[in-house]
């Protein structure tokens, strides 16, 4: 594999919502989807029962397979958690009246990703309000992802006095990233990460031409229908200046995203699979 192919570029990994149970199984139903409790994948069964789960991160867990099952994007993950029971309570609506649905793995060079998981996202799309999405930018750096990345320059001014930073292993979180300035955007997490190493534990056979990559995930509510990058288009400017500094680049290509973006909004481009 070429890293030249998705190296100092960006893409959207991850599309939440939240919505009201009753009307998420008449949009399965419509589209003929049943909803499991288990995926057929072992690793990411584990993942979500042994941490999210253990870990009181997520109540419930359901799956519903759309695409390609060996990974996470061949599934539609539903979850009653922390956000969306707070969104039922507000309502007074029972603890799982509303529910979080999210379509994760979207932006993963190393893996198929079918056109359905497409079809199928975009027609929630269509449907409702997007709670939020996560945008990634992928690169190279020599350098490891240890305690020393608290003074990383290019994370430095979204570190501010409500914001919470953690390291975990060899992935460093932003809760509530401060703004560095009034003209700058404010996201609702920054994470950055050693993907070589993430990728590396499924996957033994990953080529070492790839063991400097690393990831930066931005996540921005958005809380509106998503018609086209214009929802995103004023925060990635932003997302985009500090993966540069971060990586040591010019420029980052965004091409890939904005065909995701069609692949969501416009049927006419889905064909096929993605590569």
């Amino acid at each position: 594999m070429s890293v030249s192919t998705f190296f100092n570029t960006n893409g959207i990994d991850t599309i939440g919502f939240i919505t009201t149970f009753s009307a998420l199984t008449k949009k399965l139903d419509e589209l003929g989807l049943e909803v499991k409790d288990r995926s057929r994948n072992y690793i990411i069964n584990q993942y979500f029962y042994e941490k999210e789960i253990k870990q009181h991160k997520d109540r419930q867990v359901w799956f519903v397979e759309i695409g390609n099952t060996n990974n996470l994007s061949g599934y539609i993950i539903i979850k009653s958690n922390e956000d969306s029971i707070s969104v039922s309570k507000k309502g007074k609506h029972s603890k799982t009246h509303y529910v979080e649905v999210v379509f994760a793995g979207l932006r993963q060079p190393t893996k198929d990703i079918r056109m359905g998981t497409y079809a199928v996202l975009g027609a929630f799309i269509k449907r409702f309000k997007v709670s939020y999405v996560d945008v990634c930018f992928d690169g190279a750096c020599k350098k490891p992802i240890d305690k020393r990345i608290y003074f990383n320059h290019a994370l430095e001014s979204y570190k501010g006095k409500n914001s919470t930073e953690r390291l975990v292993e060899t992935s460093f979180y932003i809760n509530n990233p401060s703004a560095p300035n009034i003209d700058a955007d404010y996201f609702d997490r920054i994470i950055v990460y050693d993907k070589y190493i993430k990728e590396s534990r499924n996957n033994k056979k990953l080529d070492t031409s790839l063991q400097y990559w690393k990831r930066i995930e931005f996540r921005v509510g958005i809380d509106a229908k998503l018609k086209d990058t214009n929802g995103l288009e004023e925060y990635l400017d932003d997302m985009a200046r500090v993966a540069k500094q971060y990586f040591g680049v010019l420029d980052m290509n965004d091409t890939y995203l904005k065909q995701q973006v069609l692949w969501l909004t416009d049927k006419r481009t889905q064909r096929g699979k993605i590569l």
